[in-house]
């Protein structure tokens, strides 16, 4: 546990100073010297989580898989392109290795790849790049990393791309999905949230997204019987894929729709803010359908990521005492969250640097 919390606190460390340089770029004071400073923070906070993600050695769920089928992926690159089959992941690969061969090259490249691409979009789009920070590590999606690394780098991309969706550019996020598509399959689903997520907040929306995630998770066993189709095999077999999510992080989900109501009635129709409320509901809604499959509940990878940019928007609406409120929810709920988190799975717990394999 020792090397998670140095990394929050070198972390969190480095992107308060960008945000208060951030915000003396705003007020103009030093503009010049602040926007460097702001930029070179940034690049600080980034070096410190790519560096221990990078450089890990077994600590993450998948991965001696990954380490073991190294060889495989470097040799299947353009076969994969031929068919698709994940091409961009192989890539990557590929370009690691050409800087030194061997498979950790291939976790540093895709930590490198992924991290620093999640850094480099909250630095743009969020209000609070030390908030949207301590997010990214509480929520779990920094060190959810270490384990499904194809599915997070193809969440890197999407939510690069995701002012797609708020501007309507429905062709750009198009784009950005295939791009996404070609680090793991199940970028696909993202498209359905383009025609969501720009809805406006209303009791109306809310209830027909409750409606078809009841819908959708009575389902299940549908979607398990065309999988077997697909497959081969009878899905439901594995432990994984009918194993029930842990019920703390379905609730983890809901917690964030609560924020709302710590915003004025009058700033809850701002569209922006609007848009990516919408994206947390959207978010707790599949962990919802999703919580009696681990393996499906991966689709929140996709959604939870949003949270980085939602809670320092919605925090920029509170008064001064709601702000408060939301500081306690965050660091006493999440960070006993992120803690519980690591502290659950024995791929995390025993973390070990890769120098001493």
């Amino acid at each position: 546990m020792r090397v998670y919390v140095i990394t929050l606190l070198l972390a969190g460390f480095f992107a308060l100073v960008a945000q208060n340089n951030k915000i003396r770029l705003l007020n103009r004071e030093c503009s010049s010297n602040s926007l460097f400073k702001f930029h070179f923070f940034v690049i600080l906070t980034a070096i410190v989580l790519i560096f221990v993600a990078g450089f890990r050695y077994r600590v993450g769920a998948d991965y001696m898989n990954y380490a073991l089928g190294y060889e495989q992926v470097k040799s299947t690159f353009w076969n994969s392109l031929k068919t698709l089959d994940e091409p961009g992941y192989k890539l990557l690969t590929i370009i690691g290795s050409w800087f030194y061969d061997d498979y950790a090259s291939m976790f540093f490249i895709l930590a490198l790849f992924t991290i620093g691409k999640n850094i480099k979009t909250m630095s743009k789009y969020s209000d609070d790049f030390f908030w949207a920070i301590i997010t990214y590590i509480f929520i779990g999606a920094w060190h959810g990393s270490f384990g499904a690394m194809r599915q997070y780098a193809a969440s890197a991309i999407l939510f690069a791309g995701h002012h797609y969706i708020y501007e309507k550019k429905f062709w750009h996020f198009l784009l950005t999905v295939m791009l996404a598509f070609f680090f793991h399959r199940t970028a696909i689903v993202f498209v359905v949230v383009y025609f969501i997520a720009t809805d406006k907040i209303s009791v109306k929306s809310i209830f027909w997204m409750v409606i078809i995630a009841v819908v959708a998770a009575l389902s299940l066993d549908k979607v398990f019987e065309v999988m077997s189709y697909f497959k081969g095999t009878d899905q439901t077999e594995f432990v994984y894929m009918t194993a029930d999510v842990n019920p703390f992080r379905v609730m983890m989900a809901f917690l964030p729709l609560l924020l709302i109501f710590l915003v004025p009635k009058r700033d809850r129709k701002n569209p922006e803010l609007a848009f990516y409320y919408n994206l947390l509901i959207i978010n707790a809604l599949f962990m919802l359908v999703t919580s009696s499959s681990t393996y499906l509940a991966r689709i929140g990878i996709y959604t939870d990521i949003y949270a980085t940019i939602a809670f320092p928007k919605l925090k920029r609406y509170m008064s001064e005492n709601n702000k408060k409120a939301f500081l306690f929810l965050m660091i006493i709920l999440y960070g006993f969250f992120w803690i519980h988190e690591i502290q659950a799975r024995d791929t995390l717990q025993n973390f070990q640097w890769i120098f001493y394999r």
